[in-house]
């Protein structure tokens, strides 16, 4: 974990999520911190959902 900021290609994903951030705050009306911790659960549902937890 303290090492994904070296891979290849990682920063195309930084860019991604906070493109998402900035679309959901804005669609949805929500504040910052709102935003990042609805993404946040949404995040770990989908792992939950792929782990079959």
């Amino acid at each position: 974990m303290a090492t994904y900021q070296g891979l290849h290609g990682i920063r195309a994903y930084q860019e991604q999520i906070a493109a998402l951030c900035g679309r959901c705050q804005e669609q949805l009306g929500l504040s910052e911190a709102d935003t990042f911790l609805i993404l946040k659960d949404l995040l770990y549902q989908e792992y939950k959902s792929r782990n079959g937890k």
